[in-house]
């Protein structure tokens, strides 16, 4: 027993398990891993969308996405369900507002640092907003989020929106599809506990 008899054993051993502790939860470079989301997400989203169609002079138009994103067991895959209103516009010769319904499966590369990137891709269906012709859809994208604090998340993406039809803006020509682009900013709000378990790892 060394001098000062327990106190001091019980002190060097706090002191070693809190330091064990931190190492685990470092990964490379330095970074400190801990998970700050919970176990799904409700996010909304502003954003730019650029058609690629038969038409030429494409114009950028805003619209928005309002999802709800859930985790498999821990941070990094998830599910994510989205509903979005938006323009697609050529100059002088077409115009419309679409809503499109989207269900994407998307993975978090780095998910317990602040700065991560993220991928996903999914299927979905576009249709004017009175609902007259619905078309489906493949689409994918990605971007990165940084959580400023706990359960809140700002992020920049890009996403491609590929139909499998040549009909969205009425006309049908050439060999190619319609497709259209989303690039936004926005924010996630997470919801619930997050997960405990954090590993030194940068992929899991």
């Amino acid at each position: 027993m060394p001098k000062g008899g327990e106190p001091v054993v019980n002190l060097v051993k706090e002191k070693y398990l809190k330091e064990k502790e931190e190492a685990e939860s470092t990964a490379l470079y330095d970074r400190k891993l801990e998970d700050k989301r919970g176990t799904s997400a409700i996010n909304f989203d502003g954003l730019m969308s650029i058609p690629n169609n038969d038409y030429g002079d494409a114009t950028k138009r805003l619209g928005a996405n309002l999802s709800l994103k859930l985790y498999f067991k821990k941070p990094g895959l998830n599910l994510n369900f989205v509903t979005s209103y938006f323009q697609l516009e050529n100059e002088n010769t077409f115009k419309n507002d679409f809503i499109s319904f989207d269900t994407n499966l998307g993975y978090d590369i780095l998910p317990y640092d602040n700065l991560t990137p993220f991928v996903y891709a999914g299927f979905g269906a576009i249709s004017d907003k009175k609902i007259d012709n619905i078309y489906f859809k493949f689409q994918y994208g990605g971007g990165v989020e940084f959580l400023p604090v706990k359960n809140l998340g700002i992020k920049l993406f890009v996403e491609q929106n590929m139909l499998f039809t040549d009909k969205l803006e009425g006309l049908n020509q050439g060999k190619w599809n319609d497709f259209y682009y989303k690039v936004g900013l926005g924010l996630n709000f997470y919801l619930g506990n997050p997960f405990n378990s954090v590993k030194p790892v940068m992929f899991e």
